[in-house]
């Protein structure tokens, strides 16, 4: 399927009970596509997981959330980009055996993450 958006303009992404998230289109050039996929679906999972994110931290109130680059964010970060948090728990197990190897005094460990 080929869409062609006129530029410069503003696709809107609406969808009950979602957030909406406006990505900026720009003229095609015969390698956009390989920059413009990552941040429209990085758009489009932002609006997806917002609603059910922003209520989780309304419940929890002020912590820090593991982002799935393995680093931790306030709330507020993780309320405005929510897809930074999608895959976290992979990038989570690997911090928490880089640590308890440490506490066990043990210099080369290898750790492995299931999932369940």
């Amino acid at each position: 399927m080929l869409l062609t958006i006129p530029a410069p303009s503003r696709v809107r992404i609406r969808s009950p009970g979602l957030s909406s998230a406006a990505v900026r289109a720009t003229r095609w050039r015969p390698t956009s596509h390989v920059i413009e996929y990552p941040r429209a679906s990085t758009a489009v999972i932002n609006a997806a997981v917002s609603p059910v994110v922003g209520r989780y931290l309304d419940r929890v109130g002020d912590v820090y959330v593991m982002q799935s680059n393995g680093g931790m964010v306030a709330a507020a970060a993780a309320r405005r980009r929510p897809a930074f948090m999608v895959e976290s728990g992979p990038a989570a197990a690997v911090m928490a055996a880089a640590h308890r190897s440490r506490l066990l005094g043990i210099p080369r460990a290898v750790a492995l993450d299931i999932g369940g």
